[in-house]
């Protein structure tokens, strides 16, 4: 970890000490890196006598329901904290309608790894080479002797899913030598990468199965579009947070230089997931529409009719083709 990005830990822990009450905050269309790193930080910080509370807008993923309590997840609240903290968040926005509670807090900081990430918190540790911000907030929690077995396993949950099980272009020696850390304590390793990487219900199945066999290509197959419509969620009895891994499927057919997944929030609304193999940056593709992410994978929303929305991804994707 950098230098500075160091010093910004400790300024971090120097400020969130003198606070009673702290408020953790994950961003909107949560994955399990953003649920795992509040987690694994409310566990450490509990062992300090701190009240902490979590707070997404949307549900948590079903894939981590079998070791985080998602009843304990908050939507709102009056209380004015005595600390925020957001983490996995690249942007306020990000934080929904949850922005208004981090804002009321006295004090704030942010524990994000992503490369667009916009200052928003008093206090910031960023670290964009990391995989996951699990693994930042892992790095936070060894150094206050605070780690044990059961917050050693919740953010090994957020470093699997983020890496891709250590698959993804984002997975460096520092990744390997993270989760070596983690295995220094005992838990079951296998649970985990089975419920959050491997595990999948026969509807998410279904899904894929129909967007994927829909699936065009364009610019001789090195643009992939995958569009999933409300009809194919009620067809297979899944909703917008079954898409998780759809977009990879299609990135990684031989050829294809950028995927998007087109999910439809509502018929002028929709949720895109973009993903890259080599030279063309997601991020950059993202944020022309107010998104961000990472360099192989970002997201955005698109208002308007699905192939004006198409169009608009296929000229972005198009303008950066080699």
């Amino acid at each position: 970890m950098a230098k500075d990005t160091n010093q910004n830990i400790s300024q971090l822990l120097n400020n969130m000490k003198r606070a009673k009450t702290v408020a953790l905050f994950c961003h909107i269309s949560p994955d399990p890196d953003t649920f795992c790193s509040a987690f694994a930080m409310k566990a450490a910080l509990e062992k300090q006598g701190k009240q902490v509370d979590v707070f997404c807008d949307d549900d948590m993923p079903s894939c981590l329901e079998f070791m985080l309590d998602s009843s304990s997840v908050l939507k709102n609240s009056d209380n004015a904290y005595d600390f925020a903290l957001s983490v996995d968040c690249s942007d306020i926005t990000r934080l929904g309608n949850s922005a208004k509670i981090f804002l009321r807090a006295k004090d704030n900081g942010a524990v994000d790894h992503h490369k667009g990430h916009i200052n928003f918190a008093k206090v910031t540790v960023l670290d964009c080479f990391s995989a996951s911000c699990s693994e930042i907030v892992m790095n936070i929690i060894l150094s206050q002797n605070l780690m044990d077995a059961d917050i050693a396993k919740i953010l090994f949950g957020g470093i699997v899913a983020d890496s891709g099980c250590f698959g993804f272009s984002n997975v460096t020696k520092t990744t390997h030598l993270n989760a070596a850390k983690i295995y220094e304590y005992d838990f079951d390793y296998d649970e985990v990468l089975y419920n959050v990487f491997r595990k999948k219900e026969k509807k998410v199945f279904d899904l894929a199965n129909r967007v994927l066999s829909k699936c065009k290509f364009y610019e001789d197959g090195k643009i992939a579009v995958v569009r999933i419509l409300k009809e194919d969620f009620l067809a297979t009895n899944t909703t917008i947070f079954d898409t998780n891994g759809i977009v990879s499927s299609a990135v990684n057919v031989e050829g294809v230089e950028i995927a998007f997944a087109v999910s439809e929030v509502n018929p002028t609304n929709y949720k895109v997931s973009i993903r890259t193999k080599k030279y063309i940056d997601a991020n950059e593709c993202a944020s022309c529409f107010g998104g961000g992410g990472h360099v192989r994978a970002a997201g955005c929303r698109l208002n308007g009719y699905l192939e004006d929305v198409c169009d608009k991804l296929l000229k972005v994707a198009r303008d950066r083709l080699l």
